[in-house]
């Protein structure tokens, strides 16, 4: 009997759904507890982090300093992303005139969108810090950057995970929209005189070509990954090469990379 496809193929998940996240925390725990490769550093936390609150969203976030943070071991994710048309002016970066307002609470819905959808994540993860340059370095203070820009190498060696965002401007989604045709997986069901097997095929994405080379396998065409924002950004390779572990997110998918896989 020849092949027949099969009608019941698995429904792909939105990539801001929990289902998507669940996988992050899925490939961090496995790393953090299979991979000897991947070390992180014992250096102090960042002068601030921005506290996300706690995984219900019951309290906004908030700015919080070092010495106000009672672990001081505490894990924190790191931000890299373009700042686009962000200025050192917009309302929501740290200021000396806002640090003590944002200190006492952080209004999500006056952050970015890609900032937005770090803190979903982060609660996904539950998660409680992130490092995001733009609310974590006093932007209206010169003694507080260049302080800061000195120890930017250490705080992403030392961050737990670094998110990587695809878009040029922070006011634009960390989660692109995804044509879940074109990932969804198609099964092929084989029926012969002794036995039935269903091979699952997951299609070829657009723009993507397989390398022979051992261990990199399906990736994006050269000339499209340097068309990313962030590949275009000298801070922003620093960010990627120096992380032990990073999230990019893609047009189709999340990519894992770290110091052993």
């Amino acid at each position: 009997m020849g092949p027949q496809t099969s009608g019941t193929v698995p429904v792909l998940a939105p990539s801001s759904s929990p289902q998507s996240l669940a996988i992050i925390r899925r490939w961090l725990d496995k790393c953090l507890s299979e991979h000897t490769n991947c070390q992180n550093g014992n250096s102090a936390l960042p002068s601030r982090l921005l506290d996300v609150g706690p995984a219900d969203g019951s309290k906004e976030p908030r700015i919080v300093c070092q010495s106000n943070i009672g672990d001081q071991k505490a894990r924190y994710l790191a931000l890299s992303y373009c700042w686009g048309r962000t200025t050192k002016q917009s309302p929501w970066t740290l200021r000396t005139t806002n640090i003590d307002r944002l200190s006492r609470g952080v209004p999500s819905n006056q952050l970015p969108q890609t900032f937005q959808d770090v803190i979903k994540i982060m609660r996904a993860l539950k998660e409680r810090f992130v490092w995001i340059d733009a609310l974590c370095i006093i932007q209206d203070s010169p003694d507080d950057w260049a302080q800061e820009a000195a120890s930017m190498a250490r705080v992403y060696q030392n961050a737990l995970v670094t998110l990587i965002s695809p878009a040029p401007d922070p006011e634009e989604s960390l989660f692109s929209a995804r044509n879940e045709f074109l990932t969804q997986p198609a099964c092929l069901r084989l029926n012969s005189f002794s036995r039935t097997a269903v091979v699952r095929f997951h299609p070829v994405l657009p723009h993507w070509s397989y390398s022979s080379v051992p261990g990199t396998g399906w990736q994006e065409e050269p000339g499209l990954e340097a068309k990313l924002p962030t590949r275009k950004r000298a801070w922003c390779l620093q960010e990627y090469e120096l992380s032990c572990r990073t999230i990019m997110f893609t047009t189709h998918q999340f990519a894992w990379v770290c110091r052993q896989m």
